[in-house]
């Protein structure tokens, strides 16, 4: 998701040095009623300078969740839980949030003898870090290494009202129901 400002400016290239801001360095935080709705951070890819005006135009400053992550490498090593992983993620995009809700309806199973449900799948699932780097040491992207941990899992992030929101379709099924108009 992304929100789009239009800035007017008033001599030529006054915002030029949009196109070098560190990915994840210039965050854009909206409020609704006074709380966090939506965060963002500054999409350097997407800015574009009018060079067909001298002065006096309008330029277009493009803010995404999720898109800076294509940007970013991944540094993580070793065996990692869901949860760290995507929290470590999270802190790296520059996205403002209270916390992480998941509605998962994927359960781990524990043989103690007998099948039980035992904790949270973002805890008791680990990844090896090592996974997310190519025979050369070259680390994927942020949002590679996002996609190829949800994707097994059939699992979608979302973020809205200052919360990112981890769920599946059957979760959400679920657990929320539908009112009748």
């Amino acid at each position: 998701i992304a929100c789009r400002i239009r800035v007017f400016s008033g001599s030529d290239r006054q915002f030029v040095g949009l196109y070098t801001v560190e990915t994840g360095s210039v965050r854009m935080d909206l409020f609704r009623d006074g709380a966090l709705y939506w965060s963002g951070t500054i999409d350097t890819e997407l800015y574009e300078e009018p060079y067909a005006y001298k002065d006096g135009y309008v330029v277009e400053i493009t803010f995404s969740d999720f898109a800076p992550l294509d940007r970013l490498r991944f540094n993580g090593s070793g065996f990692m839980t869901l949860r760290s992983l995507i929290n470590a993620i999270l802190n790296e995009s520059g996205v403002r949030h209270t916390e992480l809700i998941p509605y998962i309806s994927t359960a781990p199973y524990l043989y103690n003898g007998v099948d039980e449900t035992s904790g949270s799948l973002l805890d008791t699932v680990s990844v090896q870090a090592a996974n997310f780097y190519d025979e050369d040491g070259e680390a994927m992207s942020l949002r590679e290494v996002l996609d190829e941990t949800l994707r097994p899992l059939s699992l979608r992030l979302l973020q809205k009202d200052g919360h990112i929101y981890l769920y599946d379709l059957n979760a959400l099924s679920t657990a929320v129901q539908p009112a009748l108009i």
